[in-house]
Parts: structure tokens; C-alpha cells; sequence
């Protein structure tokens, strides 16, 4: 019995070493505030004020002017717009185009996507903003579909392309089959 006895006061001393190294939710939260002005302090420095604004600070400048100002301003005015009409008004025709080749294909599909120069066509105006050719970022708005682009150089998903973006009559000609030519943006099976 006397052996049992020692183990439980280590146990108690271990117990309470424990408690005495975690800190309490008190110092926690005054830490987090501390932290918080530390920031503030530094941004509001490194900002500067209008008529001392140097060249090293001016992207402090427009963090605040622009980006967290302009938001706030928009997230007021359009607080009653679901997250799909704000995406549109923001990202533009982008948007609209990609949720439509979204919702006309199904989850597993791999679209094969115009090339440059068809979205940006040298004599006309375009809808589209330059996002919609980097993959990773159009990705994004049609996962868990994956999107190839003709100048990308993936033959292991090249060769497993099951819908083809069809755009200012581009892409016909990847079809196995006849489709109806009466829409500038559509998009087809590879086959029927």
C-alpha cells in the first residue's frame, strides 16, 4: 500500500503542472486585443496620411482606399443580392458563361475549352474579362468538373474530354456527330 501512495502524489503534481502552464481564457482574450491594436498601429503607420504618402506606402493606400473601403460600401448596397447574383455583378459574363456550362453538364465531365483567340477575338470586343483562360481560376466556378484548354498540354485528359465548349462556331468540328448551329455559346458531348 505504501508503494500506491507515492503514485498518486506524482500523479497530483503532474496534474497540477498542467494546470499551471496552460494559460486562462482571461489572458488568452487580452493577448488576442493586444495583438489586434499591434496590427492596427502598424497598417495605420505604414499608410501614412495623404499629404505624407511616399511611393513605399501607397499600396497601404489603396488596401484601404480601394479594397476595404470600396467593399464595405458594395457588401451595404448589395446586402440583399444571394451570393450568385453578387459573383455575376463582380466577375461579368465570366461568371455567367461558366455557371452555364455548370448546370448543362454533368459532375464528372471534362471540358474542352476554346482557345485564346477565340475568346478574345483581334477585331471585335469580347464579354469576357482575361480570368476566363487561366484553368485554375475558371476550375473553380464549374467544379467537380475540370476544364482543358487547348494550349495546355495534358494528354491524359485530352484523350478523356467528354464535352466541348462550343463558342462563335468553334468546336463543331470536335463533335462526332451533327449539332444545331443556333446559339454563339453552347456545349455539346463529344459524342451523341
Amino acid at each position: 500500500m505504501k508503494s500506491k501512495q507515492p503514485a498518486k502524489k506524482e500523479s497530483k503534481q503532474v496534474a497540477g503542472a498542467k494546470k499551471e502552464s496552460t494559460p486562462s481564457f482571461l489572458v488568452k482574450i487580452i493577448k488576442n486585443i493586444v495583438i489586434l491594436f499591434a496590427a492596427v498601429i502598424l497598417v495605420k503607420t505604414l499608410k501614412g496620411s495623404k499629404e505624407d504618402s511616399y511611393e513605399w506606402n501607397d499600396g497601404y493606400n489603396w488596401y484601404f482606399t480601394s479594397l476595404i473601403e470600396d467593399n464595405f460600401k458594395a457588401m451595404k448596397q448589395y446586402k440583399t443580392l444571394t451570393t450568385e447574383q453578387k459573383l455575376e455583378s463582380k466577375i461579368g459574363f465570366n461568371f455567367s458563361y461558366l455557371k452555364f456550362l455548370k448546370t448543362n453538364t454533368p459532375e464528372d465531365a471534362i471540358i474542352l475549352m476554346p482557345p485564346d483567340s477565340v475568346f478574345f477575338p483581334s477585331n471585335e470586343k469580347s464579354e469576357f474579362q482575361v480570368f476566363i483562360l487561366t484553368p485554375s481560376w475558371a476550375s473553380y466556378f464549374v467544379y467537380p468538373r475540370k476544364l482543358v484548354y487547348e494550349k495546355q498540354n495534358n494528354l491524359a485528359l485530352n484523350k478523356k474530354v467528354t464535352h466541348v465548349a462550343v463558342m462563335n462556331s468553334w468546336g463543331y468540328d470536335k463533335l462526332s456527330y451533327q449539332a444545331a448551329r443556333n446559339n454563339k455559346y453552347n456545349i455539346f458531348p463529344i459524342k451523341n
